[in-house]
């Protein structure tokens, strides 16, 4: 009972949204010692027992939490490829369009420590893409506007300019074969918080811009 519990109740809470996760392998650990660890409070098996984990999961036939996540994101790579092949989706994963996103992320990616700046940095990792901008673009000595492109979309001409308030423009150029362009915009200055990971894969997934130049 106390199985069937935590397979209705508390993992489908904690896997939400998991096909968008960009985890790295610190992560995949933490994520399947948590689940180890629920499984053995389940089963009463104190730490003393000296149980081994492969055992629990042969009792309790449950598979690990980042195989769940592998199966799942393959299942939304069946489900992209089978859409219409205008489908922006599809158009990301499968004919690798150029991807520019670009603006102000309010996270301090010139402070290494900063938790926000980490994950962000994983999470482009983990879609292939490059943020280009290394200047302080804040009056307090931050680094905060970004743009970010696929690590095989160049661009040029980088610069960081003058204070316009008190952040700094930021110019460069982009050379692209195709003539069409589409911009979307996301604004999060209405709620005036940092945007967490995964709104920031999110906009990674829909923000489709091809043009001459920006």
């Amino acid at each position: 009972m106390k199985l069937k519990l935590y397979n209705t109740c508390i993992l489908p809470i904690f896997l939400y949204g998991l096909d968008c996760w960009a985890i790295s392998k610190m992560d995949a650990c933490k994520i399947d010692a948590l689940d180890q660890w629920c499984l053995h409070m389940l089963l009463g098996i104190k730490w003393y027992q000296f149980v081994w984990n492969d055992d629990v999961r042969t009792l309790t036939k449950q598979p690990k939490l980042t195989a769940i996540i592998q199966l799942r994101r393959l299942t939304l790579f069946g489900h992209i490829m089978r859409m219409d092949d205008n489908a922006d989706a599809k158009r990301l994963a499968a004919f690798g369009c150029p991807i520019v996103v670009c603006g102000d992320f309010n996270i301090h990616v010139d402070n290494t420590d900063d938790i926000y700046a980490v994950r962000l940095s994983e999470l482009l990792q983990s879609f292939g893409c490059v943020q280009h901008v290394a200047e302080p673009t804040h009056s307090a000595g931050h680094t905060l506007d970004l743009v970010i492109t696929r690590s095989d979309t160049s661009i040029s001409a980088l610069r960081v300019g003058d204070m316009i308030s008190d952040h700094a423009l930021v110019r460069f150029k982009l050379q692209s074969s195709s003539s069409r362009m589409r911009v979307i915009y996301h604004n999060w200055s209405a709620t005036k918080q940092r945007p967490h990971p995964q709104s920031v894969a999110e906009i990674s997934h829909h923000s489709v811009l091809s043009g001459d130049r920006i």
